[in-house]
């Protein structure tokens, strides 16, 4: 049984090639390149409304609406990070401890010494002292410690590591995220 006529998204963009002129794409997308894309993956799927000025007001609304998750997942995918390292924190540790520390030191000290300024005169004084000294150190004594952690929280081989990478960055293309996203939107899907 036939559904009757149909029109695909390449033969709408060819009738009107402006369907696309208010499309809102995050910065990391070239407009032309997204199209093109779009068109080669998606050029021959029936679209779900046939009519061109409605169709441009559609994708002008809904990629208004989807704008901000995609701005998300290009941070995601953009973001400048080191495969090899998976933790990165500082810490900071305060350690305070009270100390009563008491001691005393007691003896004696012999001093010589010169009872006048003229040394022609020989005159020598003798002495002694007694010395009894007791310290006492009590209070609060605070350590401030700092410490960067940076590096690999897990033991992974360099292999295990760009095969991940490499299944990151295949999986998710944000070009085919968009295109899907839009496949899936106003495309009919029934073959």
């Amino acid at each position: 049984m036939s559904r009757g006529a149909r029109l695909s998204l390449l033969g709408l963009y060819q009738y009107d090639n402006s369907i696309f002129d208010g499309i809102m794409l995050p910065d990391e997308i070239d407009r032309d390149t997204f199209r093109d894309n779009l068109l080669m993956t998606a050029g021959e799927l029936e679209i779900l409304y046939p009519d061109a000025d409605f169709m441009r007001q559609a994708i002008m609304s809904w990629s208004r609406m989807r704008l901000h998750t995609w701005e998300c997942v290009a941070r995601v995918l953009y973001e400048d990070y080191d495969p090899f390292v998976n933790i990165k924190r500082d810490e900071t540790r305060t350690i305070s401890e009270q100390r009563d520390l008491t001691g005393t030191n007691k003896g004696t000290t012999k001093t010589n010494e010169n009872a006048w300024n003229d040394s022609s005169r020989n005159g020598v004084q003798t002495g002694v002292v007694a010395v009894d000294l007791t310290n006492t150190d009590k209070g609060w004594v605070t350590t401030n410690e700092t410490f960067h952690v940076e590096g690999d929280s897990a033991i992974r081989d360099a292999q295990d590591i760009v095969r991940m990478e490499t299944e990151v960055r295949t999986d998710f293309d944000l070009y085919n995220y968009i295109i899907n996203d839009f496949i899936h939107r106003f495309c009919l899907l029934v073959y």
